[in-house]
């Protein structure tokens, strides 16, 4: 559901040519990579239409009582979670008790914009509802339940960010917006709703989520520092429709297609669900690569991160628990398998190097870009170096070389210059998924 620098985070994948590969050994050979260097844990599968091409699963559901994971394990799929939101809000159009023309004032007046907002306008993540969960109070609150007053008053008090339809910027508050609406128009709770839809499609191991139970293969997060240490408990009351579904990967890729192959809506409801502009449906993302684009969506919630996408009748579900390893990565490694293209195993050989306290302390300090509205503070506690983006968790860096910082989860590099082979501060290059970002200590 927050997304790390979730400005950045884009899939940039090589074209796709050729048939699908039969050969998925050298898939293997990654995976086995990326598990021996703790590198990732979680599950993926490969689908060509009803026919699983591969599947495979890493690490542990809950490292403590040293339970793998499996195809069975339950993952929170965060933001993924927008696509079965969206599915469900055209079934209320099917009925007719709304339209994408509908104005949120007709359900929530007191939402600043209300009567210029509308309901294909919070679909589409363009109805200038400030994004709550990207602000530094959240992280305070996120770990406690929330009422549906509660969620409310903290929306209506962000404001807005823009004139409804003037742009396109991501926001969790639009489909908490949504839940509301849908149970008010259904009499239903959101987790009821997603039962029945997931009865009716087969879905038997996807259902809103609680509190983590790993007793029942759901898998708990964790994030990697020097090993494996669990992650933030995000309460199920605050993402809702937005990010509060549990699935896997096989449960995704089921949806996925069934959603493409006209089991799911009415035609004219698919179209207009998968019509795309700037990169954006209603609840579902392009991701263009050359001549060819897959459709889904991305997430991050916790410690988990996932990707569920689709490419005519080639469909891949990622869904992780555990990442010291960017994302991006490993879905472009899937696709070039799924399509016969050549990729590198990732060399994980390189040393981490250690630099002086000094020299480090040297770094710390608030900077920005005038690329990006995102500030970044850097600090040194406890012997380690951290940055922090604004509305994100701090994450460590680790030094591979001097000047140059790496937090792999991300695919992120900081970048200080040297002079005489010394490392200056007061200034970075940000690097990651093949952007480049200057900043400037404050």
């Amino acid at each position: 559901m927050r997304l790390l620098f979730s400005l950045f985070l884009c899939l940039l994948l090589s074209p796709v040519i050729g048939q699908v590969s039969n050969d998925f050994s050298k898939l293997d050979d990654y995976f086995d990579l990326l598990e021996q260097n703790n590198k990732f844990m979680g599950g993926v599968a490969i689908y060509d239409g009803d026919d699983l091409l591969y599947e495979r699963y890493c690490g542990y559901a809950d490292i403590n009582k040293g339970q793998k994971i499996d195809s069975l394990t339950k993952f929170r799929i965060g933001s993924i979670s927008k696509m079965f939101t969206s599915v469900l809000l055209f079934r209320e159009i099917e009925k007719g008790k709304l339209s994408l023309d509908t104005h949120l004032d007709q359900f929530f007046p007191d939402i600043k914009n209300a009567e210029k907002i509308t309901i294909g306008q919070l679909l589409r993540h363009r109805s200038g509802i400030h994004n709550f969960t990207n602000d530094l109070d959240y992280l305070g609150y996120m770990t406690y339940e929330k009422s549906r007053e509660d969620l409310l008053q903290i929306i209506q008090s962000k404001g807005s960010d823009f004139e409804p339809g003037e742009k396109m910027q991501y926001s969790n508050s639009n489909f908490v917006l949504l839940t509301f609406i849908l149970e008010d128009l259904s009499g239903e709770s959101y987790s009821s709703l997603v039962d029945i839809l997931c009865v009716e499609l087969g879905l038997k191991h996807t259902k809103v989520g609680g509190k983590i139970n790993t007793s029942d293969n759901q898998a708990q997060s964790y994030k990697f520092v020097e090993n494996w240490q669990p992650e933030s408990e995000t309460d199920m009351s605050i993402p809702l429709g937005a990010g509060a579904i549990i699935s896997t990967p096989r449960d995704l890729n089921l949806f996925i297609q069934k959603l493409f192959n006209g089991k799911v809506l009415r035609d004219d409801s698919f179209k207009a669900m998968t019509t795309i502009k700037d990169g954006v449906g209603y609840g579902i993302f392009s991701f263009p690569f050359h001549d060819k684009t897959l459709l889904g969506h991305n997430s991050v919630i916790d410690g988990f991160r996932s990707n569920l996408s689709i490419n005519k009748n080639i469909s891949q579900a990622v869904t992780g628990n555990g990442f010291n390893y960017n994302l991006n990565d490993i879905l472009i490694a899937c696709l070039s398998e799924m399509f016969d293209r050549d990729y590198e195993l990732p060399d994980f050989s390189a040393k981490k190097v250690e630099l002086e306290e000094g020299v480090l302390k040297s770094l710390e300090g608030t900077y920005s870009s005038s690329q990006m509205p995102l500030k970044i503070w850097i600090a040194f506690s406890d012997g380690k170096l951290t940055a922090q983006a604004t509305g994100q968790s701090p994450f460590p860096l680790t030094a591979y070389e001097k000047g140059v910082f790496k937090f792999d989860p991300a695919g992120i590099q900081l970048i200080f210059p040297l002079e005489k082979d010394q490392i200056v501060s007061g200034k970075f290059q940000l690097k990651q998924n093949g952007m480049t970002f200057e900043y400037q200590r404050e």
